[in-house]
């Protein structure tokens, strides 16, 4: 698939992709530079401060957030973490 560079230097990922990968705003990535046009862009793995995961009082996992939402996208998140 074929994305243009923006006039502020942000690389567009094309909706086909994003939807698939779970891909939202705000997710960070890491751009390395192989040779001159050569470049490889990674999804950094979740390490997000803004919620934790606890043993509620019956034993069961527990997530905890910030700012006490938890979102649909956000236990996909999760989920891509366990094994």
């Amino acid at each position: 698939m074929k994305t243009v560079l923006g006039a502020n230097g942000e690389i567009g990922i094309p909706k086909e992709i994003r939807e698939a990968d779970h891909l939202n705003a705000g997710d960070s990535f890491e751009v390395e530079r192989l040779m001159p046009g050569r470049y490889v862009v990674t999804k950094e793995p979740l390490t997000d401060s803004r919620f934790t995961v606890v043993a509620g009082h019956d034993g069961l996992p527990v997530i905890r957030t910030e700012n006490g939402i938890i979102t649909s996208q956000r236990v996909k998140d999760l989920e891509s973490l366990t094994p």
